[in-house]
């Protein structure tokens, strides 16, 4: 009976814990179409030249602002983004790397992006190739 009642006990417990955990994990980074629409948003803001710093971590914010004007200016030189391929991820310690092909009117670059569990930015990287 002690065993019963304890293997049940156990039994919410994980329940409990995977319901706590479950809607952190939805909204963060393990999801590529939140990594997807947040790069799309990332680009029109860039293009536009207005790029809401309020979307990355603070570990990457100074970066990201040193940055801005410079990758604002490469992206309004490629013009509208037309397609998106989403590549794949990579597990890493940070989180899942998103990796995206991006097709502009002029040209194409690669992207990558992690978001953590509050949907921030936690790492982001671009390529020409």
């Amino acid at each position: 009976m002690m065993k019963k009642l304890f293997t049940a006990a156990m039994a919410s417990v994980l329940l409990q814990t995977c319901l706590v955990l479950l809607p952190a994990q939805a909204a963060g980074g393990q999801d590529p179409v939140a990594a997807e629409r947040t790069l799309r948003t990332v680009l029109e803001e860039a293009r536009s030249g207005n790029v809401n710093l309020s979307r990355f971590e603070d570990d990457i914010f100074a970066d990201v602002r040193a940055n801005a004007g410079a990758v604002s200016g490469e992206i309004k030189r490629r013009g509208k983004v037309t397609a998106m391929q989403y590549l794949g991820r990579q597990a890493t310690e940070a989180g899942d790397l998103h990796k995206f092909k991006i097709t502009f009117e002029k040209g194409q670059m690669l992207w990558s992006l992690i978001l953590n569990a509050r949907g921030q930015i936690a790492n982001i990287d671009m390529e020409a190739p």
